[in-house]
């Protein structure tokens, strides 16, 4: 007993070490098991929002239908997981709400609302997660036989989309990156194309009669002088290097 009090304070001390040792892995586990149900917790909410907003899309009003939509574009914003199959889900609904087979749409009318709004979204995403991660699709976009005259696509980033089939008569589509892109047999009369990087990108059948390519940039794109010789090109146009000048009236 002397000994037990003589050694209180030692005693003491190693027990504390002793209980730190013990309770730190402790800790440690509890915090681990926190943040996992946190993740699990944050996971089920996005999938969820997701699946609402897949609800909202398919919904007949359209103001339900635009909340839907920026609820996608909110979640391929900042998460990559759902960013492919967000952009191929805006491209699904585009191609139903504006498609060339539906012949009662009167194609003088401006796209509607909701088809405007998936096209801005799509030309705005971040496409730093458009490079996938690995064993995974790249991210495509596939916006062939739909009808978007008059559509807004200007500024917007629509690398390598696909737009065979599509009616872009007199979109505007000024400064928009179409690099790659592939425009065989789309209709591009009286489109302001200025400043477009359409560089690698397919024309061939494709109708530019009117289409205005003022400081575009047309580089190693597939077209024929016939097609160029119906679009108002520009002394500062950049040409194909196949492209025979001489053929062509220059509107400056």
């Amino acid at each position: 007993m002397d000994w037990i009090l003589k050694h209180h304070e030692e005693i003491r001390n190693l027990g504390l070490v002793a209980a730190a040792v013990i309770g730190l892995p402790l800790a440690i586990w509890r915090s681990f098991i926190a943040q996992q149900q946190a993740k699990i917790q944050a996971d089920n909410h996005l999938a969820e929002t997701y699946t609402k907003a897949i609800d909202q899309i398919g919904h007949t009003t359209e103001t339900i239908q635009l909340g839907g939509l920026y609820a996608l574009e909110k979640i391929a914003i900042s998460n990559q997981k759902y960013h492919r199959q967000i952009i191929e889900v805006l491209c699904s609904f585009i191609r139903l709400h504006a498609s060339i087979h539906q012949p009662e749409m009167d194609k003088h009318e401006n796209p509607a609302i909701i088809v405007q709004t998936a096209l801005t979204i799509i030309g705005r995403r971040n496409i730093a997660f458009d490079k996938p991660p690995e064993k995974q699709n790249h991210v495509t976009i596939d916006l062939s036989e739909s009808h978007l005259e008059r559509a807004n696509l200007s500024d917007a980033n629509f690398q390598g989309a696909n737009f065979v089939e599509t009616n872009l008569e007199e979109a505007n589509m000024q400064g928009t990156n179409f690099q790659s892109a592939n425009f065989i047999l789309a209709c591009l009369n009286k489109s302001n194309l200025g400043e477009a990087n359409l560089q690698e990108t397919s024309l061939m059948e494709a109708s530019l009669k009117g289409a205005k390519l003022e400081y575009a940039n047309l580089q190693n794109a597939l077209i024929p002088t016939n097609i160029l010789e119906l679009a108002c090109v520009y002394t500062s146009t950049i040409l194909p290097d196949h492209i025979d000048k001489t053929q062509l009236i220059f509107e400056d």
